[in-house]
């Protein structure tokens, strides 16, 4: 630190430059008119600044980005903080770096990503935060946080045409060209009744994905005779009657 006093007023001024605290005296002289001399002295500390600890320290918030807005967070036992610092957010990775995410807002505490667009296969990215202090730039503490964009998509129109077709035509997706992940899982067997009947669809692996289902519905694929595999989810645990009767 350095700490300087001027000697006519006795204004003692401080700057942030050392690691420690330190004990200052401070002893005033006067002399009088016949030459002697009186003092008097007083001590005070000044006290280091006091700052986060990286090892102390954490970024918080969910390791997938599957909302439209994620928010995340730095951690650190702040009881003591003195220091006067500035937090620096950027994103960074493969799914950044191709326009899926971006930076909605931040300030010192918080950082919310926004997710522009969905994604067809899973796609990393990173969250850093640098501290630096305000009087100098000096790093305090340097985190980063590993996050990947997640296949948002359960079937696509462009890899399985007559499957989405039927799908979108029997009202189970928003959009025709895609039945996103939150569709398909909210999906149960009394929405999946007699949509697939006597369909032209030739395969549904992406059935594994409609978590939703604890059974497949009686009738529910039959006479689609040109239906060669599907994907049964794991949480299906019975076969109604007749599922795939006049299935290939």
């Amino acid at each position: 630190m350095g700490t300087t006093i001027n000697p006519s007023t006795g204004v003692i001024t401080s700057t942030e430059n050392g690691e420690n605290s330190l004990t200052v005296t401070v002893r005033a002289i006067h002399t009088t008119t016949k030459g002697y001399d009186i003092t008097a002295e007083t001590s005070f500390t000044i006290k280091k600044r006091v700052y986060p600890i990286e090892s102390e320290s954490s970024l918080v918030g969910s390791d997938t980005i599957d909302k439209t807005l994620t928010e995340y967070k730095w951690e650190s036992n702040t009881a003591n903080i003195t220091g006067d610092y500035i937090v620096e957010w950027v994103l960074g990775g493969t799914a950044f770096e191709q326009g899926y995410l971006s930076i909605n807002s931040s300030d010192n505490s918080k950082c919310v990503i926004r997710r522009i667009k969905t994604s067809m296969e899973d796609i990393p990215a990173n969250l850093s935060m640098k501290m630096t202090k305000r009087v100098n730039g000096d790093v305090v503490m340097y985190l980063i946080k590993d996050i990947v964009v997640p296949n948002y998509i359960a079937v696509q129109e462009a890899l399985n045409p007559k499957l989405m077709s039927v799908i979108h035509a029997a009202g189970l997706s928003t959009n025709p060209d895609f039945i996103t992940m939150t569709e398909a899982r909210a999906l149960t067997a009394t929405d999946m009744e007699g949509v697939f009947v006597g369909t032209n669809i030739e395969t549904f692996y992406e059935l594994e994905y409609f978590t939703g289902l604890l059974e497949i519905p009686i009738h529910c694929f039959k006479d689609c005779s040109s239906l060669t595999g599907l994907k049964i989810p794991t949480t299906v645990t019975t076969l109604k009657s007749e599922a795939f009767f006049g299935c290939s």
